[in-house]
């Protein structure tokens, strides 16, 4: 069987996707079926002989029981009841600013009142504690539980749980003197970020603390966001291209002391584990950083190094390790990305290059052409496998990501070498820093520059989120793998081609027609702050907070925030506003949006028992309020009068869309 370790890394992969996105509760079941055609398989002399459908059907089966097994756990931790619990725990890592709030990591040392209660917690505070990472701290919480969907994202994490640290208790911290070894890669972590806020302004501070040591979070908002718009969130994630650079810049050090034989190459290898502690073991770093290890362990041992193979053997060791990782998208799309640039990049040149003039292939002209082509083949590989998982995932697409790369791709990898060298010199001596640093800031701003300019541009970002994209996209699989299957002689993927794009021709008036009947409420969380916006045939309008950014705009798809469609405003009528309130009705149903400061008090007699109550915060005197239905974004509030309870995310968002005869519908969207 050619490139065994690939076929059983990609099954891994691909028999978890389907656990966690379509199975759920029935993997079990489906896996012992897959378990007896295995068996079958094994009576067939021509699969035995074959291999590849055997080992397929083994490894699916068994990473369906494993993921069943996650299940039991993942139900357990689930069914512990919501309320206030006294725990000790410690601290794991350093809290992360989450709008106004911080987000603690806590591993469960003891919980008197209810021993099930263990693993890790993401918990929540309104304050910043004085804690760092591995105290400890004594303290109530309130438990709460998200989506099922969100819950899996987070198990892949091994977080088991999600809670709100109650700051109006006593919180008793309990400093460590002693920390485990790898406490110096996160202080020295931050160490080298803080160089970087020495040197430089806060934004590009920031992106190279992202792009440099992985550190994600402390990459703004508004340049998150700009790179998403543009296509090229791939550069604040650390994945091969950041190692990539590292061991090149690496290995040319050591060339100036002219090491011989395989001593680089050894030299290399704790480089490359050292470097994946420092950036944060992301399911991106342990990928990249699994594959250029068995890179240089194959320049070891004399073997030829096969990409697709060491992908193979970095997903399974990932997928075995944890059987929720398939719920984590980065470590989708970064396998994706990669198993795309592996198999499609040389086919793409190859396409190309015999159609170019001779005269583009020589001098000066030449080298920008061969530059120019292999940016665009890879992003455009990159593309072709990230892009079913970015429509269903993220529900946009950037139109302007290929140009995005050309431009953004080689400076990136210029900043990373800037970057390392300024965090590094800087540490030893900071005045030493300031050339690499001036070198690095100016990088940064021209890498925020530009993805401000691309995102911003008319239809940078095409909205995917409707049904009718998800279902053209699985007709497209489905076309393109019959395609592939039966194409002995014909060529039917051009034929393919056509029928997709003639099915996209018609689907999307159909659903303009459809859309015009809905209007819909959705909340989100932009620049700190939760807002609520309505929006209807492709207008928007804001109904609790202020205008969110340009960016956040396009993502939203509310199109523009200041011209309000008539229809909109037939549909959507505003009865009236109070401090921190807002009451009106869509279609004849009626919704209280309850946010900072409201008191309820204060409201009319008339709004005190709508529908539909969304809390951003839980107002002053809830227990006058009744409702159907509460759309929650804070902690559970008492005393209220309710049918149903949507309890989400601190920032999630929710959608309510409403029909011209009154049909509600609501889902959550993470």
């Amino acid at each position: 069987m050619k490139r065994p370790f690939a076929c059983v890394g990609f099954t891994s992969l691909l028999a978890l996707m389907a656990a966690v996105y379509v199975f759920g509760e029935w993997s079990r079941p489906v896996a012992i079926g897959v378990l007896v055609l295995a068996m079958l398989s094994l009576l067939i002399p021509a699969l035995r002989r074959v291999k590849l459908v055997p080992v397929t059907l083994f490894t699916c089966a068994a990473m369906l029981f494993s993921f069943s097994v996650g299940m039991e756990r993942f139900n357990q931790s689930a069914s512990l009841p919501e309320g206030e619990y006294p725990v000790s725990a410690r601290v794991v890592t350093p809290p992360e600013k989450d709008g106004r709030n911080f987000v603690y990591e806590l591993e469960i040392l003891e919980s008197p009142e209810a021993p099930a209660l263990s693993g890790k917690v993401r918990a929540v505070s309104s304050k910043a504690l004085a804690v760092q990472a591995y105290d400890q701290l004594t303290c109530k919480i309130q438990l709460y539980s998200p989506g099922d969907f969100s819950r899996m994202y987070y198990a892949a994490h091994r977080i088991d749980h999600f809670a709100y640290i109650l700051i109006y208790d006593p919180v008793k911290i309990v400093h460590e003197p002693s920390r485990p070894w790898y406490y110096a890669f996160g202080s020295f972590r931050e160490r080298l970020a803080e160089t970087f806020y020495r040197l430089l302004p806060e934004k590009e501070a920031g992106l190279l603390c992202g792009m440099v040591l992985g550190t994600r979070a402390q990459v703004s908002e508004e340049v998150e966001e700009a790179f998403r718009m543009a296509g090229v969130s791939h550069l604040l994630s650390v994945s091969g291209l950041h190692l990539s650079v590292l061991m090149q810049a690496f290995l040319a050090f050591l060339a100036l002391f002219r090491l011989k034989g395989k001593l680089p190459l050894i030299l290399a290898m704790p480089v490359v584990l050292a470097f994946m502690c420092l950036a944060g073991f992301s399911y991106s770093v342990l990928r990249s950083g699994i594959m250029f290890l068995l890179y240089l362990l194959a320049q070891l041992i004399g073997r030829r190094p096969d990409s697709l193979n060491s992908l193979g053997i970095a997903a399974f060791i990932l997928c075995a390790a944890n059987p929720f990782a398939a719920a984590d998208t980065g470590f989708l799309l970064s396998c994706a990305s990669t198993a795309g640039i592996i198999l499609l990049q040389n086919r793409i040149l190859l396409r190309i290059q015999p159609n170019l003039p001779l005269r583009w292939a020589v001098g000066l002209r030449g080298k920008l052409t061969a530059f120019i082509l292999e940016s665009f083949s890879i992003t455009l590989s990159s593309m072709l496998l990230t892009l079913p998982i970015s429509i269903v995932s993220f529900g946009t697409v950037s139109t302007v990501s290929v140009f995005s790369n050309l431009l953004m791709v080689l400076p990136a990898s210029a900043l990373l070498s800037a970057g390392a060298l300024t965090c590094l010199t800087g540490v030893l001596c900071l005045p030493a820093a300031l050339p690499f640093g001036f070198a690095a800031g100016l990088l940064a701003k021209y890498e925020i520059s530009v993805s401000e300019w691309l995102g911003a541009l008319p239809f940078a970002v095409v909205n995917t989120s409707y049904l009718f994209i998800t279902l053209w996209l699985a007709a497209v699989l489905f076309l393109t793998g019959i395609a592939m299957l039966f194409s002995t002689r014909k060529r039917l993927l051009p034929r393919v081609a056509l029928i997709s794009a003639a099915l996209l021709l018609v689907c999307i008036p159909v659903q303009a027609a459809a859309g015009q009947k809905l209007v819909t409420v959705s909340s989100f969380y932009s620049e700190g702050e939760i807002r609520v916006a309505a929006s209807c045939q492709g207008s928007g309008k804001m109904l609790l907070g202020e205008a969110p950014s340009m960016y956040v705009q396009q993502q939203m798809a509310l199109g523009s925030l200041e011209k309000e469609s008539e229809v909109l405003d037939s549909r959507v009528h505003l009865v009236g506003e109070a401090d921190g309130a807002v009451f009106l009705e869509v279609d004849g149903v009626s919704m209280l949006l309850c946010g900072e400061g409201c008191n309820v008090e204060e409201l009319p007699q008339a709004w005190r028992s709508p529908e539909f109550l969304w809390l951003l915060e839980e107002p002053r005197h809830a227990e006058l309020l009744s409702a159907e239905i509460i759309i929650c974004f804070c902690e559970e509030p008492d005393g209220l009068t309710y049918e149903t309870l949507y309890t989400t995310e601190r920032y999630g968002r929710f959608v309510l869309s409403v029909e011209t005869d009154g049909i509600v519908r609501i889902g959550r969207e993470w």
